[in-house]
């Protein structure tokens, strides 16, 4: 492993027909949504421990015990955690302060974003490893596919709005108030609606 002393934490929710992918729902219904939720859960977690770049975690909601996760362990080498906070934000920072208590760095990803490679996850490493705070992957939608933090960062995930499209903007803002140094990776897109999923498709 080439950052073997850092993480990778993938977060994802349990494959819960209703619970997930919601905005896909009008357009393939409660099942068809978990089943593409559950396409990208295994995809990511292929991806993440096929670079072989580092130990894997995948943080798991609402909780650990259900078929999926279970069978999932059994082709892929990840530790598994539950998610822990009120929001978004909480969990993430939840996860960081676990992962970066015996690493110097971590990346945090979801399970979202189809295009996320090796190569990209290199990259975030290689800038948290030549010194600077943080790492951002930002979503072509607003948000971001990816955050790396090193130890001692400040977590910069108070104050801002989940699920806008202002979560990068507001997280640049948080950054430049603390003072942390922070580099950006290239613009990546998420699978949020049927459009996405058609994008997604022509990969394949």
């Amino acid at each position: 492993m080439k950052f073997a002393k850092g993480r990778i934490a993938v977060f994802a929710k349990q494959p819960l027909a209703g619970r997930v992918k919601t905005r896909l729902i009008p357009a393939t219904g409660a099942i068809g949504a978990a089943r593409i939720h559950r396409k990208l859960v295994v995809q990511t977690v292929a991806t993440v421990s096929q670079s072989d770049l580092a130990p894997v975690t995948l943080w798991v909601a609402p909780n650990r015990w259900h078929p999926f996760t279970q069978r999932l362990q059994q082709y892929y080498s990840f530790e598994l955690c539950v998610q822990h906070g009120l929001d978004l934000g909480e969990r993430m920072a939840s996860a960081f302060r676990v992962m970066l208590s015996d690493a110097p760095y971590a990346l945090l990803i979801g399970t979202d974003c189809p295009s996320i490679d090796a190569s990209y996850l290199q990259q975030a490493f290689d800038v948290l490893e030549q010194g600077a705070d943080a790492v951002f992957g930002p979503a072509e939608d607003g948000g971001y596919v990816l955050v790396g933090l090193r130890r001692g960062a400040s977590l910069p995930f108070s104050a801002v709005e989940w699920g806008s499209g202002r979560v990068m903007q507001q997280t640049r803002r948080l950054m430049r108030a603390s003072g942390m140094e922070w580099k950006e990776l290239k613009p990546l897109w998420d699978v949020d609606y049927w459009r996405d999923v058609r994008r997604m498709r022509r990969l394949d």
